[in-house]
């Protein structure tokens, strides 16, 4: 037989066929719809945590301002708002902190309190704070972000716990 006139006196060309090229965008594509509601859980566990640590943070940054000014103090979180305040009890109610949870880095969903001094038709949850800094009630605050969910505990001596109830999913 005579050679190909197109490969005379050329090497031969290495490429990759149509059905190669298929193959392998057909695997990258398994491979990322696998990966990605790990990616989704893992953010939005994140998010439930980082949210749950933060209002610990403010629970704590409660309690020592109220044994600071020894004036009584209340944490409040609305759900349906999203937003935490924190209150100083002077001759009124002095604004101390005013913070939104459904915002970045948070994007919560949705905080739930399971307390018994829950405004429940309004979604409002109150803790109040002695001149000493003790809560004056205990407090169970599930926070949800992406189908993930932190729950914070808060006893009756103020300590918190956070625990992450959707782990190993």
């Amino acid at each position: 037989m005579f050679p190909n006139r197109s490969t005379i006196g050329h090497p031969p060309r290495a490429a990759f066929t149509l059905l190669e090229v298929a193959v392998v965008v057909v695997v990258l594509a398994t491979l990322a719809a696998v990966a990605m509601p790990k990616l989704s859980n893992s953010l939005g566990r994140q998010r439930a945590a980082l949210a749950a640590w933060s209002v610990s943070e403010d629970l704590r940054f409660t309690s020592v301002r109220a044994r600071q000014t020894g004036l009584p103090h209340r944490f409040r979180i609305s759900s349906s708002a999203m937003r935490v305040q924190i209150f100083m009890f002077d001759p009124g109610l002095t604004l101390v902190r005013d913070r939104f949870l459904n915002v970045e880095p948070y994007r919560i969903s949705r905080a739930q309190a399971v307390n018994p001094d829950t405004l429940a038709d309004q979604g409002i949850t109150m803790i109040n704070f002695d001149t000493y800094g003790r809560p004056q009630e205990r407090a169970i605050i599930r926070f949800a972000s992406m189908g993930q969910i932190s729950v914070l505990t808060v006893d009756d001596r103020g300590r918190t716990s956070i625990s992450n109830p959707t782990e190993g999913r």
